[in-house]
């Protein structure tokens, strides 16, 4: 999708919504957890080559969510630039919702506070389970479902609602 020294933007197999890009480092980072203050120039054009991606759909910037995984995928930093209706059959259970919808998606501001703050991102493991064992929550009100079933065919609802 787009392409710099430092990074390329390239749509997610799998999204997880209408629009999901992945803004993977070019630098050789397995993940935040190997970042230093040092990255944080990196993390700030990650972000605004995420921001870019996303204007490609002509959707404004505010419709994204952009942030990392803190139990990430793959073996390569990458930032998950992903439109919030979260409308796709690859978003399949509670795991992957929580995954973007609770601290366990770490925005990109927050990375960099941290690096800034503490030179490193860490994280305990008991914490990052208990995000992704939240209860589900909508990501657009205050609806609280008590499925992920009910959850999908909620979003459908917004999803008819909006422009998306």
């Amino acid at each position: 999708v787009l392409s710099t020294e430092q990074c390329v933007v390239i749509k997610d197999l799998l999204p997880a919504a209408s629009f999901h890009f992945l803004v993977l480092s070019r630098k050789d980072i397995e993940s935040v957890y190997q970042l230093s203050s040092e990255d944080i120039p990196l993390l700030q054009h990650m972000h605004e080559m995420g921001l870019e991606a996303a204007k490609t759909t002509g959707l404004p910037t505010d419709r994204f969510d952009l942030g990392y995984h803190l139990g990430p995928s793959q073996r390569r930093l990458h930032l998950h630039v992903v439109s919030k209706d979260y409308h796709s059959p690859h978003l399949r259970d509670k795991f992957r919702w929580n995954a973007f919808q609770t601290d366990f998606f770490l925005k990109t501001e927050v990375a960099i506070e941290r690096l800034r703050t503490h030179g490193s991102i860490e994280l305990s493991h008991p914490q990052l389970t208990a995000w992704i064992n939240a209860p589900l929550q909508c990501n657009q009100c205050s609806y609280c479902p008590k499925s992920f079933q009910e959850l999908k065919k909620h979003l459908r609802q917004h999803a008819e609602q909006s422009s998306l």
